[in-house]
């Protein structure tokens, strides 16, 4: 069965920072939340018009971390564990028929 949901990692603007601080990359992330969410919502719209669904996997402090730590020992906590991640919890959705997430 192929899946044509794309998992999009996502942040919310309380924990923006923190969740940045964690990553090895850090410094090739957006300074502001408001400059992500814009570039996101591009990244997002030009997945739709190619005829993909998305699914905005919003990464927690705690859960994503522990999910690095648990699937990627050793490696950075960098833009491949997001799209990881994100890939992960997006077939975990769809597979559970929680496809109320995706946009």
């Amino acid at each position: 069965m192929k899946l044509h949901a794309v998992g999009l990692p996502w942040y919310v603007p309380e924990t923006y920072d923190r969740v940045c601080a964690l990553m090895s990359d850090k410094d090739r992330l957006f300074g502001t939340y408001a400059s992500w969410l814009a570039a996101a919502q591009r990244t997002e719209d030009q997945m739709r018009r190619q005829g993909h669904s998305t699914v905005r996997v919003v990464l927690d402090l705690e859960q994503f971390p522990a999910w690095c730590t648990a699937n990627r020992p050793g490696l950075d906590i960098d833009a491949e564990a997001r799209t990881q991640y994100a890939s992960f919890i997006a077939v975990q959705q769809y597979r559970a028929g929680q496809d109320g997430a995706a946009h």
